[in-house]
């Protein structure tokens, strides 16, 4: 069976949040727009991963490139990494080998990206401020 949560509000504040959620969408149709993002959407990236920092609960990519992380690597050994172009396509070529720290280790390999596709996110995301 399934689970689902119902939340009950009044009118005014259904419509704002219906406004919002409307918006939302809007802007990641136009987003959509950019090839690399576009790759992101097909690929299933945008499930988990938000390109607004500001998009809840999901991993944000925005000024991802240059940031400091830890990861826990595969021997369960943590390491402090700077997040350039090598460890973005280790990400997502080999997401298993470094894991975010505080997170599960449940993202597939993106193993059919084409040069130019991984090339073109990776491009992206060094970009995107």
């Amino acid at each position: 069976f399934m689970l689902s949560q119902v939340i009950v509000m009044e009118q005014a504040e259904y419509d704002k949040w219906y406004a919002e959620a409307d918006k939302q969408v809007d802007e990641m149709e136009e987003l959509k727009k950019i090839p690399a993002v576009a790759l992101m959407d097909d690929y299933g990236c945008l499930e988990c991963h938000s390109i607004d920092a500001s998009k809840g609960e999901r991993i944000p990519l925005k000024g991802i490139f240059g940031q400091k992380r830890f990861v826990l690597n595969r021997d369960g050994s943590e390491t402090e990494v700077t997040v350039d172009e090598d460890y973005l396509r280790r990400a997502l070529l080999e997401p298993g080998a470094e894991v975010l720290k505080g997170q599960v280790d449940s993202m597939e390999p993106a193993e059919d990206l084409t040069e130019e596709q991984l090339k073109t996110i990776v491009d992206f995301l060094k970009t995107h401020k």
